[in-house]
């Protein structure tokens, strides 16, 4: 009798606390990035992400299927770069991250070529080219090999443009001998030699300091560059001739990924299917592109037809001559899917 008492009360105390036999604990699931927030990470990546993640955050809350089964952990001060976070990914470490193709070469050189000059027309040309049979099959082998799925190309953040603060620039020669930043990616270093430019690769918390020194005449950024780093101060000029997209995705550890009930599976992917954040970033840069030719303080430069054709097909040039090590289908599925 009094056992049966005591078995009661366990019971009781039991579904009080949420801990009754049926009931089970939430999986945590970590996103992982680096931290602290960047001015640059706030302004680009931050809202792209927070988009993604409040929709997965939301479904998980209010979806009958996945309440109280899931929740979402923010995980900082761990990591100082997006290239570790990817490798906690590929671990274990944690279930998502945000990354890009510059992170994902450590494992494949092949998406190298994702942010070389000149190849793609705008992130729905870049799409195209990701479900082509080629680079799915780079997306399957990274999954299968180091355990990294893409889950969502996001967006891309902004074409890379030039600014800089010597000009007028009418021509390629304009350019010649200019000292000009870049983000170190190979793609960019061969085309701007091409472009009788000196590249000097530098972090981008170099960059403001190496324009108030004088240490750099410019640099190849995206378009959201001008405000994080205030560039309107200190660079006059900007071309508007995309050398290369920079897109971003979500990324999973593989395996957690893969154990998901088909069913929840499937949820996860609604919550990453819903946002379209691309749109918003392309309509940003031209309204960022705008603010720049309107502006008494800068100036928009416009090339010739016959100077920015020479300009598009030295940027296509460099690439052909930096990718010659890799598959040539690579190459060719993205030229397939130009329209």
């Amino acid at each position: 009798m009094l056992g049966k008492r005591i078995g009661a009360a366990v019971c009781t105390l039991a579904m009080v606390l949420g801990l009754s036999a049926g009931a089970q604990a939430k999986q945590v699931v970590k996103y992982i990035q680096a931290s602290p927030l960047t001015a640059q990470e706030t302004a680009t990546e931050g809202k792209a992400v927070s988009a993604y993640l409040g929709s997965l955050e939301y479904l998980m809350k209010e979806h009958s299927k996945l309440k109280g089964k899931y929740s979402l952990k923010f995980v900082h001060s761990v990591f100082t770069n997006p290239s570790d976070c990817l490798s906690a990914i590929a671990s274990g470490g944690g279930q998502l991250t945000y990354t890009a193709p510059q992170f994902l070469e450590q494992y494949d050189s092949s998406w190298k070529l994702i942010t070389a000059p000149g190849l793609f027309q705008d992130f729905d040309h870049f799409l195209r080219a990701m479900e082509t049979p080629v680079w799915k099959e780079r997306s399957e082998a990274l999954a299968k090999r180091n355990g990294v799925t893409i889950i969502k190309w996001m967006a891309s953040i902004g074409d890379f443009y030039l600014f800089t603060s010597k000009g007028p620039v009418k021509t390629m020669e304009d350019l010649k001998g200019q000292k000009i930043r870049y983000n170190g990616a190979q793609g960019y270093a061969t085309a701007l030699k091409k472009f009788g430019i000196s590249g000097i690769a530098l972090p981008y918390t170099e960059v403001v300091s190496g324009l108030q020194t004088h240490m750099l005449d410019g640099l190849l950024s995206e378009i959201f560059a001008q405000d994080y780093y205030d560039l309107p101060r200190y660079t006059k000029y900007m071309v508007p001739v995309s050398w290369g997209i920079a897109p971003m995705a979500i990324a999973a550890n593989t395996q957690w990924w893969e154990s998901l009930p088909a069913e929840e599976r499937k949820i996860f992917l609604q919550a990453f299917e819903l946002p379209n954040t691309h749109k918003y970033f392309e309509k940003m840069q031209v309204v960022d592109v705008k603010r720049w030719a309107e502006s008494n303080k800068t100036e928009l430069v416009e090339l010739s037809p016959e100077e920015l054709e020479r300009w598009q097909t030295t940027l296509v040039e460099a690439t052909h001559e930096f990718s010659q090590d890799l598959d040539p289908k690579l190459m060719q599925a993205i030229v397939d899917t130009k329209q």
